[in-house]
C-alpha cells in the first residue's frame, strides 16, 4: 500500500503521510530487525515511505547512526529527513541506561547560536550526511514550571533563532520547525520566525484535541503545515487502560466511556478504532504527516495499510455530532483514503 503525500507549508517538500522515528529503534522488539552489536547498523527503507525524523535523543546518537546508515546509500530525492536542535551529547564514562540502543553519552541543554550549530553539526556527523531537509527546535515545554525556561526561551530568540537562520540561508536546511506539547511555548516563539512546520506532541489525538482547533488557525495564516507526533499520544496502550496508569487516574472512566461510544460507531461503520485512530489527525487539511510510535516493521507496515483504508465521510460527521471529537476543529477537510 502508498503512502500518499503532502507538502510542507510552502517550501515545496513533499513527505509521506506516515512518517518513521528514530525514536522506534529505541525499542527492543526492533532490535530483532537490526544487524548483530549495534555496529553500523541499518534497517531496510519501507516502501513507499520518504519522511525519516531523528534526534539525540533517541537513543543518545545511536539512532541518527543508523538513519544516516539507511539513507546516505540512497538517491537524496527519494527522501526527506529531518533533524533536531536544542539538546548536545556529552560523553559519560559508562552508559547511563540498560538499554544497549543508548551509546555513552548524556544531554545538556543549549539553545544559544554556538549551541544551535555545533548541535545541528554533530547530527551531520552521526548520520553522515551533508545537510536534512527538515530542522527541528526541540520542545522547551518540560521546562515550564522551572526557572530554567525563561532563561532557554531567551537564548533561543535572542540568537538561536539567528543560527538556524543562518544555516537555512547558506542552504543547509530547507525548512525549519518547533516542536511542542503546550500552547504557551507555540504563543511565545511562534511570532519571531518564520516557521515551516510544527511537530504537536501529546495534545492532539482522536481522544484529546486540548484546544488545539485554537492553534490551528494561525498556524493556517502562517502557511506553516503541522506534523503530529505519536497519533495515539499519551496512552502507550492504545486505549485499552487495561492496568493502572497513573496519569489517568482522574479520567480513566471518562475515557473508557468515549472509547466504548467510538468502538461501536466504528463497527457501524465496518472499521475499527486503530484505523480511525490512525486516520483522525487527516480530517483537517493542515496536517502533512503523522510519525507514530511502533515496536516492529511489521507494525510500522500495518499503519501504512491501515492509512489508506477508506473511511466514510458520514464516520467523521457521526463523532462530531455525538460530541465524540471537538466540533470547533476549524478548516475541517474530509480526504478521501
Amino acid at each position: 500500500m502508498k503512502s500518499k503525500r503532502a507538502t510542507i507549508g510552502k517550501t515545496g517538500l513533499e513527505v509521506s503521510q506516515i512518517g518513521f522515528s528514530g525514536e522506534n529503534l529505541h525499542s527492543k522488539f526492533f532490535q530483532n530487525q537490526l544487524k548483530s552489536e549495534y555496529q553500523e547498523t541499518s534497517f531496510k527503507p519501507f516502501t513507499d515511505v520518504n519522511f525519516y525524523d531523528s534526534s539525540p535523543l533517541s537513543g543518545y546518537g545511536m539512532s541518527e547512526r543508523i538513519i544516516g546508515n539507511t539513507l546516505r546509500h540512497l538517491k537524496k530525492s527519494t527522501y526527506v529527513l529531518s533533524a533536531t536542535v536544542g539538546r548536545l551529547l556529552k560523553p559519560v564514562n559508562s552508559n547511563h541506561s540498560t538499554l544497549p540502543t543508548i551509546m555513552p553519552f548524556k544531554a545538556s541543554v543549549d539553545y544559544s547560536y554556538n549551541g544551535i550549530i555545533r548541535a545541528f553539526e554533530d547530527s551531520l556527523l552521526r548520520m553522515g550526511v551533508a545537510k536534512v531537509d527538515l530542522l527541528i527546535i526541540e520542545s522547551l515545554d518540560s521546562f515550564e514550571t522551572t526557572a530554567e525556561y525563561t532563561y532557554q526561551i531567551r537564548q533561543l530568540l535572542n540568537s538561536g533563532l539567528k543560527a538556524i537562520e543562518y544555516l537555512k540561508a547558506q542552504r543547509l536546511i530547507s525548512a525549519v520547525g518547533l516542536k511542542f506539547s503546550n500552547s504557551k511555548t507555540f504563543h511565545t516563539i511562534k511570532i519571531h520566525s518564520n516557521f515551516d512546520c510544527f511537530f504537536i506532541e501529546g495534545i492532539y489525538c482522536l481522544l484529546k484535541q486540548d484546544h488545539v482547533f485554537e492553534l490551528i488557525p494561525i498556524i493556517k495564516q502562517y502557511g506553516a503545515s503541522v506534523i503530529i507526533v505519536d497519533e495515539y499520544n499519551y496512552n502507550a496502550e492504545f486505549y485499552n487502560l487495561g492496568r493502572e496508569n497513573n496519569r489517568f487516574d482522574n479520567e480513566v472512566e471518562i475515557l473508557k466511556d468515549k472509547i466504548s461510544k467510538i468502538r461501536d460507531i466504528c463497527f457501524e461503520f465496518n472499521t475499527t478504532l486503530e484505523t480511525v485512530a490512525l486516520q483522525f489527525p487527516y480530517i483537517n487539511s493542515i496536517i502533512s504527516s503523522v510519525i507514530p510510535k511502533v515496536s516492529t516493521s511489521v507494525e510500522f507496515e500495518k499503519k501504512i495499510s491501515l492509512l489508506n483504508e477508506h473511511i466514510p465521510n458520514d464516520l467523521w460527521r457521526t463523532l462530531m455530532n455525538l460530541n465524540l471529537i471537538d466540533k470547533n476543529i476549524p478548516t475541517i477537510d474530509y480526504h478521501t483514503f
